[in-house]
Order: C-alpha cells, then structure tokens, then sequence
C-alpha cells in the first residue's frame, strides 16, 4: 500500500510557475537620468562603478542648498507655533540672518561628516550668502505658502520605477506649483549646451507634473525652477544707485516657470517620460556592455567638465586639460 501511493506521488507533474514579478529597477529623476544625460561617462565610472569622486564640490554645493532652504521652512514653521503662544511677535516670525547662519552651519557640519566638502572657505561665504538674500528676498512671501518640502514621488514606467523628490509644494494663485531650486545660474541660451541644459530641466519638471498627478489625481497650476545663483545679481543697499537699476534687469532670469494652464504644456509631457524611458534604456544598454566611452559630440559643458575626476583621460576633451605638477 505504501508503496503504491508513493509511486502515485512520483507519477505527479508539478507545473512551475514562471516568474512574473521580476523586481524593476528603480532609477532616480536627478541622480540617474539626469546626471547621465550630463555625462555618461561620468556617470558610469561614479554611479555605477561607484569610483570615489575627489571633487564633492558639485555636491556639496547642491546639497547643502537644498537642506538649509528646507530647514529655513521648518524654523519658519516654528516661529508661527511661537508667535500662536505669544511667546514672539509677527514681526520675528521670518528667519533671520543669524538664523541662516546657525541652519548654515548645522547643514554644513553634517556634510562635512559625510566626506562632502566645500572648495574653499570663498565657497562657502557664496553660498550663505545667497542665502542670506535668497531669506530676505522671498522668506515673507514664499514661506507662508509652502504647504510641503521635499516630497518624494514615486511611479511604475512599465519597465522600471521612477522616483524624484520634489523640493517644494507651495499654494499659489491659481493653485498648487511645485518648485525646485538650482544651485546654479540660469543656462546661456546663447549656446547650444545652455539650450539643452534647460531642455532637460523642463523635462524634469515636466515629469515630476506627471507624478504628482498619479499620486493627488491632478497637475499642478505651475512648475517654477528656482535659478540661486542669479541671486548674486540681485541689487544691494551698498551699490550705486545706477548699479542697482543695472541688476534689476537679471531679476527676470530667477525663475524659470511652467505654466499648465496652457495646454501645449500639459501636451510636452509625453515626450518628456519618452526622452526619461529612452534615456533608462541606454542606461541599461551601457550597463549590460560595461561601456561608458564618449566622443566629442557627447561632452558636456566645461562647467561639468572643470571638476571632473576623469577630464585627464577623457576622449571627449582630450589634451584640454593638463596635468600640473605638484
């Protein structure tokens, strides 16, 4: 009898299933897509092969930008519980410049931990001081409206996932914008990699739209990208008066603004996620070949180019840079 059920069970054909849920690569809007799109090549050798990258100066300078600006917000957030005690007056409730420099050296004191370091002490006097300005300038307007910072999004592509964090959600006339702060200046349209810059950060926001609407069911009024080095070009008590009227002529270069209000927007979305779903191909291509060569017409702009670790081997920019002794 034992015998007889145990052939019974050896008869048995067991069907295996096919793997369906086969785990999808998760690919970040800024730190792979876009710095890919930037350079190949360094993204290759520093994302993927993760080499160590000697200059975090790129990365330094963005990052410690973004982490003091959100935390201006939640001073300003708790100003307001203070000023609802009657603890402070409405008057104290927009950071100030000590204020700044206190969340300046927090930000900066924990990135320097990390290994992420500036330049030159001449860095980091810029960027607080942009900061500074960047306080004073839309601190009582904008911080009242930001009803969230650095939001996270997440979306399934098909193929892949796609996640992006968006730096601020403000509440504007029309509605909802999101906004997102570059710790640049506004691209030289005058040249042909300034155009393409800007391309690729209106793709950004144009995607980041998408993904909020898959998860709040709507787009929102506006995108605003937050140029912050323009902000050196602002006007200050101690220039001429001639100077000043001069320098008003670069306010116009702060913000870049995607307005959804007009369809023709709304319509570029779609070539945006194509331009994102061609860029994670090649991604993968590169990945799968171990091949991260560029040619002269992939180079990036000399900005980029200036603090790259690879420059000196570089067949994009062979013999451009030279190797100095010590």
């Amino acid at each position: 009898m034992l015998f007889e059920t145990l052939n019974k069970y050896k008869s048995l054909k067991i069907k295996k299933e096919e793997d369906n849920d086969k785990i999808k690569q998760k690919y970040s809007i800024t730190a792979d897509i876009l710095s890919f799109q930037i350079c190949k090549r360094q993204y290759g050798f520093n994302t993927v092969k993760g080499f160590s990258n000697t200059q975090e100066t790129q990365e330094w300078h963005g990052t410690l930008i973004h982490q003091v600006l959100s935390r201006l917000h939640g001073k300003y957030l708790h100003n307001v519980k203070l000023k609802n005690k009657g603890i402070i007056g409405e008057k104290d409730i927009i950071p100030t410049d000590k204020d700044v420099e206190e969340l300046f050296k927090k930000a900066n004191e924990v990135l320097k931990s990390r290994g992420i370091k500036p330049k030159s002490r001449e860095n980091e006097e810029k960027i607080l001081n942009l900061l500074k300005i960047f306080n004073k300038r839309e601190g009582k307007k904008l911080y009242p409206r930001i009803v969230d910072s650095e939001l996270r999004l997440q979306a399934d592509m098909g193929d892949y996932m796609l996640y992006g964090v968006i730096d601020a959600v403000v509440e504007g006339d029309e509605g909802i914008e999101i906004w997102d702060y570059k710790g640049m200046k506004f691209p030289d349209l005058n040249r042909d990699w300034g155009k393409k810059k800007l391309k690729r950060y209106e793709y950004q926001m144009l995607v980041y739209a998408e993904l909020y609407k898959q998860r709040f069911g709507n787009y929102p009024s506006k995108c605003v990208l937050y140029f912050m080095n323009e902000l050196t070009k602002e006007s200050s008590p101690n220039r001429s008066e001639a100077e000043s009227n001069e320098n008003r002529r670069f306010s116009s270069n702060l913000k870049y603004v995607i307005d959804f209000n007009n369809k023709k927007n709304i319509d570029k979305i779609k070539d945006a996620i194509e331009d994102f779903s061609n860029t994670v191909k090649k991604i993968e291509y590169c990945k799968e070949n171990n091949n991260w060569t560029i040619d002269e017409k992939e180079k990036p702009d000399k900005e980029t180019c200036d603090v790259c670790d690879l420059r000196w081997s570089c067949p994009a920019v062979k013999g451009k840079y030279e190797i100095k002794p010590l």
